[in-house]
């Protein structure tokens, strides 16, 4: 429902592509030369408009375009292993009662499709089981 936006200090190095429907592919970006401090940060941002009730399926996956989407740690020339990150599938019900309303607040939302403590793993991935 509309183009990605790069939150700070996440603004350089901006990919994403959305020319396969239903796939946001290669979506990240990098901070700059100051390092960041432990937490949590939102990266990036795409809205979203539901056209009819259902479920909704967000997996991800490791970037298909190497070097260029390396994962990286801030202040270390390794590549991260993508076997060391663990790409998450969530699941989220889209209502035909609620008709456009949010129900619930940005944050929740954001908890709901990247939890803060550790998925049920009987659960996670029930689609998305090869990454």
């Amino acid at each position: 429902a509309g183009a990605f936006s790069y939150e700070d200090p996440y603004i350089n190095g901006r990919s994403g592509n959305t020319n396969e429907f239903g796939l946001i592919d290669e979506w990240g970006a990098f901070a700059g030369l100051t390092p960041t401090k432990s937490g949590q940060y939102v990266v990036s941002r795409i809205p979203m408009r539901a056209t009819k009730p259902g479920i909704v399926v967000f997996g991800s996956s490791a970037a298909d375009i190497t070097p260029d989407h390396d994962v990286l740690m801030f202040g270390s020339d390794e590549v991260v292993d993508t076997k060391s990150i663990k790409y998450l599938a969530a699941e989220l019900m889209i209502l035909d009662d609620a008709e456009g309303e949010a129900t619930l607040i940005e944050d929740e939302v954001l908890d709901l499709i990247t939890p803060v403590n550790s998925p049920d793993t009987n659960f996670r991935d029930r689609f998305f089981g090869q990454y």
